[in-house]
């Protein structure tokens, strides 16, 4: 297995492991691994950058910061408050995205948080790409978890929100850019392949909408839900044409 290959199943694993931690209620320690795994995805590009140059590529050993995750996860003190949390596996299909639509825009679902489990795995640019833009929305995801903590100032729970925020453009602009609309052809068939991709884009939008709601950014918030309903709309749009037409094929 090549270095590049190693340290990008190690910014994996880092990544799931914070998402464990955040089930467990180990928010602090979900923070902190899946900060580790943002430095190791930075690195990678890095690496392919110097591959791409030929350059020699000098791998960054990932070893100590999977001890640690472990020992997080091992002997870490759980919070008192019990943050609602729904881990979605990144190989669900579309039977994530119709679990999503049911808890996104009720309100009394409105706190969930949804950490991503990255279960599938390919070693090509477009994968990292993939990769770096979920381990962003585990990180923003585990700063709001953070922010919820009630023994935290006001002043220190807006910086974690504000971090989220932050964290979670940047996740939601990386998968965005993956998103091929040129026509509603190459936009069906991409949602049909790559369900993944749409409900990854759909979970950061739903943070972002948290985060600007718990801020009192309502307008903001607003056009974020938004956002967040035209993608999911059409999205299920495309899987009720392709159960129309199986269904179809069956009965013929």
């Amino acid at each position: 297995m090549s270095n590049l290959l190693a340290e990008h199943r190690q910014a994996i694993a880092l990544s799931n492991m914070g998402v464990s931690l955040l089930e467990k209620g180990l928010y602090r320690e979900a923070l902190e691994t899946i900060k580790d795994s943002v430095v190791a995805i930075k690195g990678l590009y890095g690496s392919q950058r110097c591959r791409s140059q030929n350059e020699h590529d000098v791998p960054v050993p990932l070893a100590d910061e999977v001890k640690r995750a472990y020992r997080r996860l091992a002997q870490g003190k759980r919070e008192i408050v019990s943050i609602s949390i729904e881990v979605i596996a990144d190989d669900d299909g579309f039977c994530s995205i119709k679990n999503l639509k049911k808890n996104l825009t009720h309100s009394s679902n409105f706190s969930i948080c949804y950490p991503i489990r990255i279960d599938s795995f390919n070693s090509d640019m477009h994968c990292l790409d993939f990769h770096s833009g979920i381990v962003l929305h585990n990180f923003s995801t585990a700063h709001l978890c953070l922010s919820r903590l009630p023994e935290l100032s006001p002043n220190r729970a807006q910086k974690l929100r504000d971090g989220a925020y932050k964290v979670g453009c940047l996740a939601n602009k990386t998968l965005a850019k993956l998103i091929l609309d040129d026509n509603e052809a190459t936009f069906c068939g991409q949602v049909l392949q790559e369900t993944s991709l749409f409900i990854a884009t759909l979970a950061t939008l739903k943070t972002l909408v948290s985060v600007l709601h718990e801020s009192g950014c309502l307008r903001e918030a607003k056009a974020f839900f938004q956002r967040m309903l035209d993608l999911q709309g059409a999205v299920l749009d495309v899987g009720d044409v392709e159960l129309y037409c199986t269904m179809a094929a069956s009965a013929a």
